[in-house]
């Protein structure tokens, strides 16, 4: 969920970049765009740098150029086939598409009218007729943007206004069958009024969706919500047992998270069936009296929950199959953690970022999650630098990530099959590499420019296969 602000070294673009990320992942949605845009302004979250889809061999994203402004394109993986797909406000002025979402054949997204205040839901089949509004000028306009999530063949997403209500909608693709499904009872519960309300980390377990509901003023109006799909379904967990939940996983159809026990103040892993009755803690494990303590990262893997947990150099890395907590190992900085399995692979194995306090500084490690089998897989960056490898993604058979280079401010594109021989460079580059989606076996990833431009590029792991697909001038 995370992707390391260390790995954007160049002070040029580095605090933007930061408040972009952190706002990302304070809101739960993807900090991936596959398009050009221009520099983020310190403060502020740019909406053009939110979400792209990929569906089957097409990926949908928002694109720049000079006669129809941000608007809707879509990219086969080719330089020839990243294309403007539909001017969805015609002339110079922006649709600014975002929120793609993927329901079976079609995407979704939300999009700009003319009316510069006024948003529509659209949807796409990837071509131009088939593109076509679904609820016209419903929503009020960005920054006030809609985390949205497939779920049962239809999507789910929130809207809100500053002073107003918020619902939960949902939306089968059709006019009649974009409608509220239930109204968020929440502003009542709060101190003080909020800024705004948001819905995010939409993960579905079982027979339901989770969400959390909260604001951009305070860590502590965070709150867990649960729908069945139905309004009386519609409803908050553990009101009076926890607050920030947080970093939610689903396992075993039940859903788990990190929060704050309101009773005793300190962070707890919890487990929930979708009730408060059904809502547990896993009271004979304790992470700690501080709820500064960081959790870096939860993930699913195999048969059980991995997390880590800790002070910054003091981390502690724990699995837990449902019912009990085993220790596996302490490290120096547990962090960014990636599931693969390689070709050689009999099971998974966990990739992570880690600093070893007798050595090396934060390089990659693996471990197949069996107690003390953590271990440095490979040293990317010589000396005591480190490479602070993040950004983990697998495409067809291989693992990509990207990573420093030796403290020079330049960033490397990797891949692996598994192995540390099969571990290798793909490409430096001097700007920063997120990594996004994937088409077929072949991995997208954008490369920001310096000062106002980025780039849209394709691996398939290997230097002579790794081309940028299109560029813009500085805007």
């Amino acid at each position: 969920m995370s992707a390391e602000t260390k790995e954007n070294v160049k002070p040029i673009t580095l605090t933007p970049f930061i408040h972009s990320l952190v706002a990302a992942i304070w809101f739960g949605i993807p900090v991936a765009t596959l398009a050009y845009f221009p520099a983020l302004s310190s403060y502020t979250y740019d909406h053009r740098n939110e979400s792209a889809v990929a569906v089957g061999g097409t990926i949908y994203l928002t694109g720049y150029d000079e006669e129809h402004g941000y608007e809707l394109w879509k990219s086969d993986g080719t330089p020839s086939g990243t294309v403007l797909l539909k001017d969805l406000v015609p002339g110079v002025d922006s649709s600014d598409p975002a929120q793609f979402t993927a329901v079976g054949s079609s995407v979704y997204f939300i999009a700009k009218t003319s009316d510069p205040y006024r948003a529509s839901l659209w949807k796409s089949d990837g071509t131009a007729d088939g593109t076509v509004e679904v609820a016209t000028g419903e929503f009020p306009t960005f920054p006030d943007f809609f985390p949205m999530v497939a779920w049962k063949k239809q999507i789910i997403f929130s809207r809100f206004y500053d002073d107003g209500p918020h619902f939960l909608w949902k939306s089968d693709g059709t006019v009649n069958g974009t409608t509220t499904l239930a109204e968020l009872q929440f502003k009542s519960q709060l101190p003080y009024p909020p800024d705004n309300f948001f819905s995010h980390d939409f993960t579905a377990a079982g027979d339901l969706l989770y969400f959390i509901v909260g604001t951009s003023s305070s860590d502590e109006i965070q709150t867990l919500w649960r729908t069945d799909g139905t309004a009386k379904g519609t409803f908050r967990i553990g009101a009076d047992r926890f607050v920030q939940p947080t970093l939610p996983v689903a396992f075993r159809d039940q859903l788990y998270f990190r929060a704050i026990d309101k009773r005793t103040g300190e962070p707890k892993l919890w487990k929930t069936t979708g009730t408060d009755a059904g809502t547990s803690r896993m009271s004979h494990f304790n992470f700690g009296t501080s709820n500064n303590h960081e959790w870096q990262d939860m993930i699913r893997m195999g048969p059980r929950v991995y997390l880590t947990f800790g002070e910054y150099d003091d981390m502690q890395l724990w699995r837990t199959n449902g019912e009990r907590m085993e220790y596996l190992d302490s490290g120096a900085r547990f962090q960014a953690l990636g599931v693969y399995k390689g070709p050689f692979d009999k099971k998974p194995n966990l990739y992570f970022c880690n600093r070893d306090p007798l050595g090396y500084d934060h390089e990659l490690w693996q471990t197949n999650g069996d107690r003390g089998n953590s271990h440095l897989f490979k040293e990317l960056s010589r000396g005591y630098s480190g490479s602070f490898p993040t950004n983990f993604k697998a495409a067809g058979h291989r693992l990509f990530f990207s990573a420093g280079n030796n403290g020079d401010g330049a960033n490397v594109l990797w891949t692996s099959l598994g192995t540390r021989k099969t571990t290798t460079r793909v490409k430096t580059f001097h700007q920063s590499i997120r990594l996004l989606g994937r088409i077929g076996s072949k991995q997208l990833f954008i490369v920001q420019g310096v000062n106002a431009a980025s780039q849209l590029w394709i691996t398939d792991g290997t230097s002579a296969g790794t081309q940028m697909l299109r560029d813009v001038p500085d805007i």
